[in-house]
């Protein structure tokens, strides 16, 4: 199921607007809906303004809206560990896609944010931040181009050294600039 980012957000246009509608009250498979797009789209604090709307009866009655929540909280505390263990709910057939696609989304950030951030990471670290095994993390550093050294990743990140680059050329600029300020001062 690939739904194109643009459609989540008619959807999510749509469930808030039928809620307006509504008096505020969708049904248990929309407050799912809802709940797990707004986690896919890192929109944290929207899921948490949704919780708090949603009414108890319909919590208490709904699991899996439940189960959702504690991904949503899990991901505001950064709590890796309980993301992923939260994401092995029995999803039902709507709903899977997307959390599917809410833990894909929470690895890639991951993954991209350790790159930007690290020069070296324990393996079993990393293991605990993207929820896999070590055999899997070993696997997901090396497609990624990353090294190791048995205790240690070591993720080359391209980015680091386009900005670095990209930084002293500008620092050139700028002392070509000096240059020709301090010539005309003359």
């Amino acid at each position: 199921m690939v739904v194109r980012v643009e459609n989540y957000n008619k959807i999510v246009d749509e469930l808030e607007r039928q809620e307006i509608i509504n008096g505020g009250v969708l049904s248990n498979s929309e407050y799912a809906k809802l709940l797990a797009i707004y986690l896919y789209q890192n929109d944290l604090l929207s899921a948490k303004f949704l919780w708090k709307r949603i009414p108890l009866s319909t919590k208490s009655a709904a699991a899996e809206l439940q189960s959702i929540w504690d991904v949503g909280k899990a991901m505001r505390r950064k709590e890796y560990d309980e993301i992923y263990i939260s994401l092995k709910f029995p999803w039902s057939a709507e709903i899977k896609p997307l959390m599917q696609m809410v833990e894909e989304e929470i690895r890639r950030n991951t993954l991209k944010l350790i790159a930007k951030s690290y020069s070296s990471l324990e393996i079993h670290k990393l293991s605990r931040y993207i929820g896999y095994d070590t055999q899997k993390t070993l696997a997901v550093a090396q497609e990624n181009g990353w090294t190791n050294d048995g205790t240690y990743i070591f993720p080359n990140s391209q980015i680091m050294y386009i900005t670095i680059l990209s930084l002293l050329i500008n620092i050139d600029k700028l002392y070509t600039l000096l240059l020709w300020v301090n010539f005309l001062k003359l």
